[in-house]
């Protein structure tokens, strides 16, 4: 019998005013791609992303204008920290706590580099109070946000008194290029988009109903694959690129997947919470698991209404399934899974149910 060790609340979202629709992702490509061999290719792997929207901190027109890491750090912080304040205090409101309630905090971002980093600011912003644990995920990318969820759920599984923060920001507008045109640049571009997360994470000792439990957690790193996806560090910023080996990557470690589950005495998914790492991630999860498609159906809202928001995606995902599994599923039995991929090339799997 599956063992649950803590709950999480209602994430609470938030998201820049820029927005850019299809038209305008197509327009930017036209502008900054226009003239290269590749862009029909390019134009037609925008299209197919299925992705209508997304948020930036900054308009259009600025996308890429920074002129190198310090202008880029200092526009980071000065919109990441904010945000971060914004979806903390909504996290904590939602859950009806306080901020000396708090025992720890788990900050995810990946789109830049500071030091102290984001969680340590937030103590000081919300007055947590100064024997809070603090933990900084930094290097983690889109698989950060589940891994927090396992993080925090582990911490809980220790104190089960404990209530913890998560929080994710990501600011992927600031990691763009225009001075790369080649492929790879131009898919990094054409998916990702900017915004926040936060929610509590509470140890067994206040289990409540209605919300999501965390169970056992499975963190895997593919071998021989942390060319997947790397930063290229240079004196202008950090510059994501993607290897194509990406597009194959779940399938290789579906059988682990599985045999995870297997061991949960899990033989039948009702629902899975998977961070939105594209439309090509989303299928090989369907595929490779043989569920059905309706199970992904949050994952594919998220990636459709604001691109792939890296770490923060899985809380929204979160968030849309409160809405309905919630509903659905609390108060009978049912087995579910928190997934994300990520860097490395690694995978973070939660086995999760409604209470």
């Amino acid at each position: 019998m599956a063992h649950y060790h803590s709950t999480v609340s209602c994430p609470a979202l938030a998201y820049p005013p820029h927005r850019m629709d299809l038209a305008g992702m197509l327009d930017m490509a036209r502008e900054h791609y226009g003239e290269t061999p590749q862009f029909r290719v390019i134009e037609r792997m925008i299209t197919n992303t299925e992705i209508a929207e997304r948020r930036f901190v900054v308009p259009a027109n600025e996308l890429g204008k920074q002129s190198g890491l310090a202008e880029r750090t200092a526009s980071y912080m000065a919109h990441a920290r904010p945000l971060a304040r914004t979806v903390a205090e909504a996290a904590l409101a939602n859950a009806g706590l306080e901020p000396r309630d708090i025992d720890m905090i788990i900050v995810a971002s990946c789109t830049s580099f500071v030091m102290p980093s984001l969680d340590a600011y937030l103590i000081d912003d919300l007055g947590l109070r100064p024997t809070t644990r603090r933990m900084p995920l930094a290097q983690l990318g889109c698989v950060a946000g589940a891994s927090a969820l396992a993080k925090a759920n582990d911490h809980c599984r220790a104190y089960p008194d404990a209530r913890v923060l998560v929080v994710a920001v990501e600011l992927s507008s600031l990691c763009f290029f225009s001075e790369h045109k080649d492929l790879t640049s131009a898919v990094c571009a054409s998916i990702f988009g900017d915004g926040a997360a936060a929610c509590i994470v509470s140890g067994s000792a206040h289990d409540g109903a209605g919300c999501l439990r965390l169970g056992a957690s499975l963190s895997y790193t593919l071998p021989s694959s942390d060319h997947y996806i790397r930063y290229l560090v240079t004196d202008a910023g950090y510059h994501l690129t993607l290897d194509r080996e990406v597009m194959h990557s779940v399938p290789k470690l579906a059988p682990l997947l599985r045999q995870f589950l297997t061991d949960e005495g899990v033989d039948r998914l009702d629902f899975v919470l998977a961070h939105t790492g594209g439309r090509r991630i989303i299928d090989g999860v369907v595929l490779s698991l043989e569920i059905d498609e309706r199970l992904v159906d949050h994952s594919r809202a998220s990636l459709r209404e604001h691109g792939n928001t890296a770490s923060v995606s899985v809380f929204d995902v979160v968030r849309r399934a409160y809405a309905r599994e919630a509903l659905d599923l609390a108060g009978r039995p049912n087995d579910g899974l928190v997934l994300a991929f990520g860097p490395g090339f690694t995978m973070e799997a939660v086995h999760a149910s409604w209470a």
